[in-house]
């Protein structure tokens, strides 16, 4: 494979750096815009996070306090020395347009990624034996990654994270935090807070107890909340969701609709339920595929269209994992979704069946350990 000419804007990288030189406000600026990864020459990389630590400890950033910094810390040399840092001087009269070249900067670290990205799963299709639906969900992974607005920047000072920190705490004092995902039943919100992005969540019983009802009573709730849910149904068809969707949105006994008893009455709230459910952000796929490989690739492949919000998988013990049993197996499948909360920034609810021995129990009150071929489930 020929050798690639990664693209990047050295004028601009140089631009920001002295921007950030000339004026305390352009540090927070660019550090707001971009990371130390985002500069395509290292020596660019090491003197934006050397001034971001400058910043963090409460001291002024200039040029002095700079180079004496990368000093101490052994790393002048890696930054391009003394003779370069202060030659950036010479380049930008002002600090004004640092948000410009910073957004180019940007621009310019986002293809690179991009670009990676997709060399790696061509090579991923070049070499080894993976399966084709690992492939695209591996590829598409990739470009979410490759995507992502915060890349992160590995290792992180306490100082930045407890500062982090407190900004949260504040924020939920104040009431300004970002809700979870609503499920509409008071308790359960009040001890999570909401069902919060990047988390796995796993509803649990026996056969015929009512997980799915009480699944779909949560992503009708969230969805009119304004949240966007996804279902991954591998049990039940879309058209046998909806119809529960609706005599449960209209509390009408679905045994007198499917035995055509229903009075008008009953038929208005139908109607009135389904008119409700038209407007709601909730998509369905009742052929996610039954391995967690061809689920994750859906959900990828889907969230370029809408991200959701909320992803509830009906049900585990239907998924196919890879593993020489049963639990290695359930292993595999619960690191996939957990993966599939990360990678799309959402929550996603499995529902689980339960094992007979909470039946042989007094009280029959659920542990962990009754979870199906629990493995990783109970972690």
């Amino acid at each position: 494979m020929n050798e690639v000419q990664f693209p990047w804007a050295e004028a601009s990288e140089q631009s920001v750096l002295a921007a950030m030189l000339l004026d305390p406000r352009a540090v927070s600026e660019a550090r707001r815009l971009l990371a130390p990864e985002d500069f395509f020459r290292s020596a660019h990389g090491v003197a934006f996070r050397a001034m971001g630590e400058i910043q963090d400890r409460g001291d002024l950033v200039d040029l002095p306090s700079l180079i004496s910094h990368l000093d101490d810390t052994r790393r002048l040399t890696e930054a391009g020395g003394s003779v370069y840092l202060a030659d950036l001087l010479d380049l930008v009269p002002t600090a004004a347009h640092v948000g410009y070249h910073a957004a180019i900067v940007r621009e310019r670290s986002e293809r690179r990624r991009i670009i990676s990205a997709l060399q790696g799963a061509i090579h991923d299709g070049l070499t080894g034996d993976t399966q084709a639906e690992e492939l695209a969900a591996s590829a598409m992974s990739r470009l979410i990654e490759a995507q992502r607005e915060d890349p992160g920047e590995g290792y992180r000072a306490l100082p930045t994270l407890v500062r982090s920190a407190m900004e949260e705490i504040h924020a939920e004092a104040d009431g300004r935090a970002e809700p979870g995902v609503p499920t509409g039943v008071p308790k359960i919100d009040w001890l999570t807070g909401g069902l919060k992005p990047g988390d796995l969540t796993i509803l649990a019983a026996r056969p015929s107890m009512g997980k799915t009802a009480m699944a779909l009573q949560f992503g009708t709730h969230a969805s009119a909340k304004g949240f966007a849910v996804d279902i991954a149904s591998i049990e039940m068809s879309a058209r046998k969701l909806v119809r529960r969707q609706i005599t449960q949105l209209s509390q009408v006994d679905p045994v007198r609709v499917r035995e055509g008893r229903a009075t008008p009455e009953e038929f208005e709230r139908l109607n009135a339920a389904q008119a409700r459910l038209h407007t709601l952000p909730i998509r369905i796929d009742d052929n996610p595929g039954h391995s967690i490989g061809q689920l994750r690739a859906g959900l990828l492949r889907s969230s370029h269209i809408r991200k959701p919000d909320l992803v509830i998988v009906d049900y585990l013990q239907l998924l196919e994992g890879r593993g020489e049993n049963r639990n290695q197996q359930v292993a595999q499948i619960s690191r996939g979704l957990k993966q599939i909360a990360k990678e799309l920034d959402c929550h996603v609810l499995a529902l689980s069946q339960l094992s007979r021995g909470v039946e042989h129990r007094q009280p029959p009150r659920p542990q962990l350990s009754d979870l199906r071929d629990s493995g990783a489930i109970e972690q």
